[in-house]
């Protein structure tokens, strides 16, 4: 719960700090003499009714304390005593109000209570405490407006009840004609003429109060001077402390670059960064992060501000847990920047799907595939925590394929890869029209290339009477008339070999595998190249007055 309080603190402390000149530098506010208003004749009559109010009240006094000295029974003198206190306490109220009516300050902010004791143990509420000291002083001028506001209103209600008192009880003293009675309506009528003119005093004395504030909130004196004291005060430490914190981080930046360059001119860009340099690397950017907060410490400390120098202290002590907390995740991070976890750097790992090459292993990792557009682009080295590396293959396949290949996927579709990026692969088939694959989606096809050469087949039946040249005469001749056929249709220099093999002796037929062996310039006419193969075979049958059987159905009659 305190660190949630603690949280929020620190997102409102820009708008509590404007309001808060800081407490070595803030100008002592003294109070300054109350003017009289145009109503100077009210005032007049209000001081002259609280001091006619104090006499009676002392008389009074005077007179229970004489009652006391010669009373006995204990009853009365409890009720006596009763009495003189409520008297003094009505006389401490009229001393205050006199008070407040000569300075136009209220009594709270004349007896100001004394500084609360906090817990020493619970050093958060220490540091708690300016934030709320500081809160309570920026709303401290709207909440005394509220204040006399209410107390204006309850006056008024006041004022507004009495003189309702006072009408019913002169209608009803007109109405009286008996002594007794009429004296005790004159006392009654008294009382409540003197609480009408006790409550249109306090009327007067507040409303003087909340026209003065207005007036000075209306001059700016609080929210201004508060703006002002901030951007003269705490605003110059804080820009100064950010300044040292940003001048440290710079000039570290710099000279490890430079440092860099000169290790990169000694040893060459693609000298291999060692173990003792990567240790070295990793010390030094965590020495300039403490080193930057050092300085900003340092120039708080200078400027005497306590109040930014705790903020940042308790935002650092915030940091050093949340860094407690990430501990494994940040052992992981350091043994891959050291180039000693799961992943190292020169060698292959398999990101997405996608074989990729740790060319950089760093804060930003730089992978690399050749095959691919885009294929070099860096990663946090946060994503490389569960995953693996493994050394570099002699003759490493990078991609199934190459942009301008055509391939074939296990569902039969076909075309040119006109497209391979990191993300996804595009195939323009036989017709014209593109086919866009998410990278994985491809590679889940099994994708065959047919850019590098390739074989394509088709069965072929003979009849059984042809049986006694089956396994010799007839797959030779059958194969060296394929061959010629395919050759005319597609050029000599794209037939690598044509091959007949006899498979096995089927229900109606001879049964021979017909195969092409086709170079890469022949890719894209894959898919006539096996029609042709069947028609070639076709062919050679003719020629050779070879009969093709057809499937029929044999049935023997029982006698």
């Amino acid at each position: 719960m305190r660190g949630l309080v603690l949280f929020a603190f620190m997102l409102l402390l820009p708008a509590i700090a404007a309001a808060q000149p800081t407490p070595l530098e803030a100008p002592v506010q003294r109070p300054q003499r109350a003017e009289l208003s145009e109503d100077s004749k009210a005032l007049q009559e209000t001081l002259t009714n609280i001091i006619d109010a104090e006499v009676r009240v002392r008389r009074d006094i005077a007179a229970i304390r004489r009652r006391l000295r010669f009373t006995q029974d204990r009853i009365v003198q409890q009720d006596l005593n009763a009495q003189l206190q409520d008297r003094r306490t009505e006389l401490q109220t009229l001393n205050s109000r006199l008070e407040e009516l000569a300075t136009g300050i209220p009594p709270e902010e004349i007896n100001l209570p004394d500084r609360p004791e906090f817990n020493l143990d619970a050093e958060l509420d220490q540091l708690l405490e300016p934030f709320v000291s500081m809160m309570k002083v920026a709303t401290e001028e709207a909440r005394q407006i509220e204040r006399l506001r209410q107390l204006r209103r309850s006056t008024e209600e006041r004022a507004a009840l009495a003189e309702r008192a006072i009408v019913g009880i002169e209608s009803l003293l007109a109405q009286t004609q008996g002594q007794e009675a009429r004296k005790r309506l004159r006392i009654l009528l008294k009382n409540w003429q003197e609480r009408l003119t006790a409550a249109q005093d306090l009327e007067r004395t507040t409303q003087r109060q909340l026209e003065n504030r207005l007036q000075s909130r209306g001059r700016g004196s609080a929210s201004g001077k508060a703006i002002g004291d901030f951007i003269s005060t705490r605003g110059r430490n804080l820009l100064a402390g950010l300044a040292a914190l940003l001048g440290v981080i710079i000039a570290t930046r710099v000279f490890a670059y430079l440092a860099h360059r000169f290790l990169e001119r000694l040893h060459g860009k693609d000298h291999p960064r060692s173990f003792s340099r990567r240790l070295l690397r990793l010390a030094f950017n965590v020495s300039s992060v403490i080193l930057a907060c050092v300085a900003m410490l340092f120039v708080f400390n200078y400027y005497n501000d306590w109040l930014l120098f705790g903020l940042f202290v308790i935002a650092f002590v915030a940091g050093i847990w949340a860094v407690i907390k990430a501990l494994p995740s940040l052992v992981q991070q350091a043994s891959l920047l050291l180039n000693l976890g799961a992943v190292q750097e020169g060698e292959v790992i398999i990101f997405k799907d996608v074989p990729y090459l740790v060319k950089k292993l760093d804060y930003y990792t730089t992978l690399v595939n050749p095959k691919m557009r885009g294929g070099s682009f860096t990663v946090p080295v946060t994503e490389m925590q569960g995953y693996h590396s493994r050394p570099l293959a002699k003759d490493e396949m990078w991609f199934p394929c190459d942009e301008g290949d055509v391939v074939i996927l296990s569902d039969e579709r076909w075309g040119r890869v006109t497209f391979i990026s990191p993300e996804r692969v595009v195939m323009k088939d036989d017709g014209g029209s593109d086919n866009v694959f998410d990278i994985a989606e491809f590679l889940s096809l099994s994708p065959r290339n047919m850019s590098q050469g390739y074989r394509t087949e088709c069965q072929f039946g003979v009849d059984y009477k042809h049986q006694a040249i089956a396994t010799d005469e007839l797959p030779k001749q059958m194969a060296k008339d394929v061959r010629g056929f395919i050759e005319l249709k597609f050029g000599k220099d794209n037939v690598r070999n044509v091959a007949v093999e006899f498979i096995e002796a089927g229900d109606s037929s001879l049964i021979y595998e017909v195969e092409a062996d086709m170079k890469p310039a022949a890719a894209w006419r894959w898919e006539e190249v096996r029609f042709e193969l069947a028609r070639a075979a076709v062919a050679s049958c003719t020629k050779n007055g070879w009969n093709i059987p057809f499937p029929h159905l044999s049935i023997h009659k029982l006698d």
